[in-house]
């Protein structure tokens, strides 16, 4: 499933915040909200290095909004 809350990114950008690469993270990381800032930039820096590899320019800012309302409502799920 992919976020609801893209408001701010293109979907050329916001088709990379998926709950599949959310959980290659968490195979890396324990989902807690304790561990929140490391998964968040784990993910960030997952979704960064594949849209350079398809030649795509992200806003930073609105991309790190996103992914972290995104890992925000994952989460709440498994809590």
């Amino acid at each position: 499933k992919e976020s609801k809350e893209k408001v701010g990114l293109p979907d050329s950008i916001s088709i990379y915040i998926t709950e599949n690469r959310l959980n290659n993270v968490f195979s890396k990381i324990e989902p807690s909200f304790k561990n929140f800032n490391q998964i968040k930039e784990e993910f960030i820096k997952d979704i960064l290095d594949e849209l350079q590899k398809d030649g795509i320019i992200a806003d930073i800012p609105a991309l790190e909004k996103e992914a972290a309302n995104f890992i925000r409502d994952i989460l709440k799920r498994k809590s």
